[in-house]
């Protein structure tokens, strides 16, 4: 159990420039300052004496907010070694609420220079309130790493963890491109997949960078007058012509023929998949049977078509 000195401290002698123990990504604290200004600190942080000052271990937030020329504090006894330092940063802040993915990994790369075992770290994790399997340890201690708007865009879900561990393969300021990508245009994990997987293609066929093929798509971020959808999906269409120019053609020619075969509203005519195949479908959608015929009679009008048979055979 912790052994603490309980005093009031003046701010003054308080190193705010010290982030050793920092868990916490959250730097706003108006939240809590009228909290404080109303009935104080409920839960006083924890300060370590050091050089004749204190340094915080935890509740960097509550000493911001708090507005007081002292504060209340309480002080880990002189000659407490640093992980058990460690140990109460992480406890304080994960009893309290859940943290998220760049504060575990802020965690875990505090404490794993103590732990080198991955069992008994995950055990030691636990003991204090963070909960993290094994087998994930070092998936999420690769976020601290990461730039720091990748860091924000984890913490605002904009980017999954899965996807921020494959952006750990490129440089920085690729990293940080696609971050900036993905913060403005929101998109899902697999449409981020695919523009990572085209923009990456398109430079090693060309022998570019991966910044110049993201650079291609700036007219497109640029446009006023498209919003975030409409953006979205005119840089995944570009980045796919641009990847796959001859099946982009063919799907041109493909739609340009069958509108001259003149559908009924009700089919759909679906080809091969990126056309490596032989198959093609037609789907029909009808509430009755008077409709069911229309789609008879159009398919055998179809079937008849010279149009037809220039589709499938290309």
């Amino acid at each position: 159990m912790a052994d603490f000195d309980y005093q009031h401290i003046e701010t003054d002698l308080i190193n705010l420039n010290d982030e050793t123990f920092r868990i916490t990504t959250n730097r706003e604290f108006t939240d809590i300052a009228d909290s404080i200004k109303t009935i104080g600190i409920i839960n006083p942080p924890i300060l370590l004496k050091k050089n004749n000052n204190f340094i915080i271990v935890s509740g960097f937030r509550r000493i911001y907010a708090s507005c007081e020329s002292k504060i209340f504090a309480r002080i880990i006894k002189e000659g407490s070694d640093e992980l058990f330092c460690i140990k109460l940063a992480i406890s304080d802040n994960a009893f309290q609420r859940r943290l998220n993915l760049v504060e575990q990994s802020r965690s875990i790369n505090l404490i794993s220079p103590f732990l080198k075992d991955t069992n008994m770290l995950s055990k030691t994790l636990t003991s204090i309130g963070l909960h993290i399997e094994p087998v994930t340890i070092d998936k999420i201690k690769r976020i601290y790493y990461l730039p720091k708007l990748i860091q924000e865009s984890i913490i605002s879900d904009t980017i999954p963890l899965v996807m921020a561990l494959e952006l750990c393969k490129f440089q920085e300021d690729e990293q940080t491109a696609f971050a900036n990508l993905f913060e403005k245009l929101k998109p899902s994990l697999n449409k981020q997949r695919e523009i990572v997987t085209n923009a990456c293609e398109i430079a090693i066929r060309d022998d570019i960078t991966i910044l110049r093929v993201l650079n291609e798509i700036s007219h497109i971020m640029q446009n006023i007058e498209l919003d975030r959808n409409q953006k979205l999906l005119n840089v995944r269409t570009y980045l796919k012509t641009r990847r796959f120019p001859s099946i982009t053609e063919a799907y041109r020619k493909f739609e340009d023929n069958v509108k001259k075969l003149k559908l009924n509203s009700g089919i759909k005519f679906v080809p091969p998949n990126d056309f490596e195949g032989t198959n093609y479908t037609f789907n029909m959608f009808f509430k009755n049977i008077r409709e069911l015929n229309e789609h008879k009679l159009n398919l055998e009008n179809i079937i008849k078509n010279p149009v037809l048979k220039t589709i499938i055979d290309t």
